[in-house]
């Protein structure tokens, strides 16, 4: 696992763009990206695309993959820099942290993610 990256937790939009670009085979532009998210019956504006973007970008958790030439203007392409296994682990980790300072018990983390595997 990429341990260099921070935690970070992720707003539901972000993880929403996350899941796009965890589906894609290659990296994504931005309008490849709202084209994926129109697909799944999400839409989001172009200025709203480049915020959450950029928010990624700054947590660590997307990376500029390349850049290409379109009507004369530079567009990069997008690949998340952790996988989703590896934003779970994260997660999980800094939640069991959180746990341990509430005064939680390791066994009482297990009891409760084994309780939430049965629904």
């Amino acid at each position: 696992m990429k341990s260099n990256i921070p935690f970070s937790r992720l707003s539901r939009k972000e993880e929403e763009v996350m899941d796009l670009l965890w589906d894609a085979k290659d990296a994504l532009s931005r309008s490849e990206i709202l084209e994926e998210a129109s697909k799944r019956n999400q839409s989001w504006k172009p200025n709203s695309i480049h915020i959450l973007l950029n928010q990624l970008l700054e947590k660590q958790y997307v990376t500029v993959a390349g850049f290409y030439l379109n009507s004369r203007k530079l567009g990069r392409t997008f690949a998340p820099a952790l996988t989703r296994q590896e934003y779970v682990i994260l997660r999980l980790c800094h939640d069991s942290e959180l746990a341990k300072k509430a005064g939680v018990s390791l066994t009482k983390q297990i009891a409760a993610l084994k309780e939430a595997q049965k629904d």
